[in-house]
């Protein structure tokens, strides 16, 4: 997994985080700090990543909430 880029990462966790909060299609209480220390990056390319998969429609965010939008591109990036 550490050899995965970011996007792929980040797509893999917010798969594995929402499977672990009962799989309803939300996560919550999560930090952008704590996705970087859990992806060992920087909290400003989290951001950078989670407003890309926003952006593409991949998933919504508010606060330290994230719900997906389009779980099977998701688990495409992650190479699930």
């Amino acid at each position: 997994v550490t050899f995965k880029r970011i996007p792929a990462r980040m797509a893999g966790l917010i798969i594995q985080l929402e499977n672990e909060q009962g799989g309803k299609g939300t996560i919550k209480g999560y930090t952008h700090q704590y996705f970087a220390d859990m992806l060992g990056t920087y909290r400003e390319t989290v951001t950078q990543t989670l407003n890309d998969f926003k952006d593409q429609q991949l998933i919504t965010i508010g606060r330290k909430t994230i719900s997906i939008m389009n779980r099977t591109r998701l688990k495409e990036i992650a190479d699930f």
